[in-house]
């Protein structure tokens, strides 16, 4: 059944509300009496990754200069996160968790999967197959969307 460009509009209006309420959901989940949301965010990043910038964090996470520079700051100072600068190129510094970060980072980590697991879990077995094959759709739709800007 074909949808009018109306109809198209106000589901895909309605997804981002109700998806932009999970986020809100899961920060909740994830809120933790140390740090910010977006500097779990950067921990899981930093997890996931080895050699990132300050500026591929910003591209990432779709932070601003300076509030990215405040975080990595914060996290620096929690001796989470250290820097160390590139062989190759002296005006690079990459970005790497301490002992400290790593575990925490594993603990966030693994926090993060468990709550996922717990929503997904409520999806009979068809429907979680069909969300994330949705979700793989949508993801190299918009990641081509920026390797072409």
């Amino acid at each position: 059944m074909q949808m009018s460009k109306e109809q198209d509009g106000k589901q895909i209006s309605s997804f981002i509300r109700i998806f932009s309420n999970y986020l809100n959901t899961i920060e909740k989940k994830m809120s933790n009496q140390q740090l910010s949301f977006n500097e779990i965010k950067v921990m899981l990043e930093l997890n996931e990754s080895d050699q990132l910038t300050a500026r591929d964090i910003e591209v990432r996470l779709d932070l601003d200069k300076s509030y990215t520079s405040r975080i990595l700051k914060n996290l620096g100072e929690l001796d989470l996160i250290e820097k160390t600068q590139s062989g190759e190129d002296k005006r690079l510094y990459f970005l790497l968790l301490t002992e400290n970060g790593k575990k925490l980072a594993k603990e966030l980590h693994d926090q993060y999967l468990e709550i996922l697991e717990g929503d997904l879990d409520l999806l009979k077995s068809n429907g979680k197959d069909r969300l994330i094959e949705s979700m793989k759709i949508l993801e190299d739709h918009y990641q081509r969307e920026i390797e072409e800007d």
